[in-house]
């Protein structure tokens, strides 16, 4: 018997069952069930309890087979999907699932660091290591297929990593500054929780090694605001909570107009990395070209070119140029070029500011030449861009 009854409205009925605290994957269930004017509930505001005149037709839930709210609310034939970033085989073929690939966030990372360069990378995570070891699997199996060598730190931080007490911070500060100071450099670092990598970036510092110079550092994003806390800006690749808010309410929808009911996840992946400092640098040996690489991305806003770097650098133009070929299989202008649309197509996504004005603080002084550039680089207008991934 179901104990949510009588309600008098026509409109679907829907329960929300996770942690409010996820804030995008809310807005986007909330944006998309008003769109079907639904009334969403959060079983939480309600102090895990619903008013007695409500009928339940529908419920987005993080809980499996096995939790009590989801299995009562089964025995009632009410449809029901899960949203997370673990599949469960079991729950699965009864519960549909919209899932957080981790394991597709692990290739991801080693992507990102192939295309930087780096022939050698390193996972750190904690012994414990709940969802973080499909994260892993992911990034250890794409790193060996880019031909990358995968280095593994374990951390025994327990279940509760919050506390760590100072003595024991301080033995952690020594482990894993030996580690790092044992491989080669610079070596890009994945770690799967942001106060992980917060605090990968204090044990750098305090062992005498410079983000991301020494050691680049990504993890995957948790709190926003977690980044004013890091000594370097943290790079992040964002979770796509918005689209798993969006595809659990397609699902649902579907379910509730009697549609087939899918018997395995249906898995998101993730779509961007947010480069901040922790991650701005390319893995080349030769110095002048890194060090002409650091002026470049230093002085987007200058009007540099080939001879005024190499005076810089104190070493030819031609022979600047020539390293800049063989090691990035590009030249000075293309790389200024480069770095310039992309800290622009960054912008795009985060602000309304006005096109043009981007375009000139980032160095460009022509826009016919600009936008043209931006549209052969990425295959859209800068403000189809905007449109797009705003």
């Amino acid at each position: 018997m179901n104990r949510f009854k009588n309600i008098e409205s026509k409109r679907s009925v829907i329960l929300l069952d996770f942690l409010q605290e996820k804030k995008k994957l809310f807005e986007a269930i909330l944006k998309e069930s008003n769109g079907l004017e639904w009334e969403v509930f959060h079983k939480n505001v309600f102090y895990r309890r619903l008013p007695t005149d409500i009928s339940i037709q529908g419920i987005i839930t993080e809980s499996g087979l096995g939790h009590g709210l989801a299995d009562q609310l089964l025995d009632q034939n009410i449809p029901m999907v899960r949203v997370g970033n673990t599949a469960y085989e079991k729950s699965d073929k009864v519960i549909p699932a919209i899932i957080e690939d981790l394991e597709s966030y692990g290739r991801f990372a080693a992507d990102y660091f192939a295309k930087k360069n780096f022939k050698i990378c390193a996972f750190v995570g904690n012994k414990e290591w709940s969802h973080a070891i499909n994260c892993y699997k992911g990034f250890y199996k794409n790193a060996i297929a880019k031909g990358m060598q995968c280095h593994l730190l374990q951390l025994d931080l327990g279940r509760d990593e919050n506390q760590i007490k100072h003595e024991a911070f301080g033995d952690l500060i020594n482990h894993v500054g030996s580690w790092l100071k044992k491989l080669p450099r610079p070596i890009p670092l994945l770690a799967p929780q942001q106060t992980h990598a917060i605090r990968l970036s204090f044990i750098c510092r305090e062992s005498g090694l410079r983000v991301p110079e020494d050691v680049a550092i990504l993890s995957l994003e948790g709190e926003p605001n977690l980044n004013e806390y890091a000594t370097v800006p943290i790079s992040t690749i964002t979770p796509s909570d918005h689209i798993v808010g969006a595809q659990a309410v397609k699902l649902l929808d579907q379910l509730l107009k009697g549609g087939l009911k899918p018997t395995t996840p249906i898995f998101i992946e993730p779509r961007e990395i947010v480069e901040r400092r922790s991650t701005d640098i390319l893995a080349i040996s030769n110095v002048s070209v890194v060090r002409a690489i650091r002026i470049i991305w230093d002085n987007l806003d200058k009007d540099l070119n080939a001879e005024s770097i190499a005076k810089e650098i104190g070493v030819s133009a031609r022979s600047l140029q020539r390293e800049f070929s063989r090691h990035l299989g590009r030249g000075i202008n293309a790389e200024m070029r480069r770095k310039r649309l992309e800290t622009i197509a960054e912008q795009l996504k985060k602000n309304e500011k006005n096109i043009e004005a981007l375009a000139t603080k980032t160095g460009f002084t022509a826009m016919n030449h600009f936008r043209k550039s931006f549209k052969k680089a990425y295959g859209l207008s800068p403000k189809e861009y905007r449109e797009k991934y705003r």
